[in-house]
């Protein structure tokens, strides 16, 4: 069968974060390197579109000339991270995707759009791209958690209908310091979405993912005895759901 979804990766970015709540990780020079490093990663072992996008007003694009010449990567980056610093960082999240949807020359109603956090490498994206191939039809794929309250946004991916119609709305609830983040609003839009029969399945696989947490500051924990069961638990979950 045909795929009509054109697979495209959304990086997105916080150069300076600007004394954010809940961010440890705030060293100017050291996240630059990880977003460079990163979108290095996926223009290398990945032939599909990437468009990354900056909340803080640094313009990357001078590293990339070549890739932007040769339409693999469109750079954007906007002025938006100049609110509060208690609401945290997830508001930063959904203005970049909502400037990344507005703005983008890349991104049209076909592409499946899978949305990474900008420093994080997911060493097994390919299993995640498969689900797409495989399933021609998904429209959302996120990874429900928490009795369905909590979304992970280090991935998910979506067409942008979705973003427009159920995610952007739900913008002004974020607030870190008051326990509602851009997971909670994430969730919140996938469930609605899941009520109007949009295509979705939830995560088969567990995220590897290679990068260190901005929140807490530490690797993310990757050795064989940690990730097996968290893999089997997300296989298993999936059987459950999509039968």
């Amino acid at each position: 069968m045909k795929n009509s979804n054109q697979i495209l990766i959304l990086l997105t970015g916080t150069v300076n974060v600007n004394n954010k709540h809940f961010t440890v990780l705030a060293d100017y020079e050291q996240r630059k390197k990880n977003y460079l490093d990163t979108i290095q990663f996926y223009l290398a072992h990945y032939h599909f579109p990437i468009v990354f996008v900056e909340n803080s007003g640094e313009d990357l694009s001078m590293y990339f000339t070549e890739a932007i010449q040769n339409k693999r990567i469109e750079i954007l980056f906007f002025d938006g991270n100049n609110y509060p610093a208690e609401i945290g960082k997830g508001l930063g999240e959904m203005k970049c995707i909502e400037f990344a949807i507005n703005n983008s020359t890349f991104i049209t109603s076909e592409n499946f759009i899978f949305k990474i956090t900008g420093r994080y490498k997911i060493a097994n994206f390919p299993s995640f791209i498969n689900m797409v191939l495989t399933h021609p039809s998904v429209e959302l794929i996120a990874d429900l958690t928490n009795n369905f309250r909590f979304s992970s946004a280090a991935i998910f991916g979506f067409k942008a209908f979705f973003a427009k119609k159920y995610l952007f709305k739900n913008r002004d609830l974020i607030n870190d310091s008051r326990g509602f983040y851009f997971e909670h609003a994430l969730a919140k839009a996938v469930l609605e979405a899941i009520g109007d029969q949009v295509d979705f399945h939830i995560f088969k696989y567990y995220p590897k993912i290679e990068a260190i947490s901005g929140t807490t500051g530490k690797p993310y924990k990757k050795s064989f005895l940690y990730l097996l069961p968290r893999r089997f638990k997300y296989w298993l979950r999936y059987l459950i759901v999509i039968r």
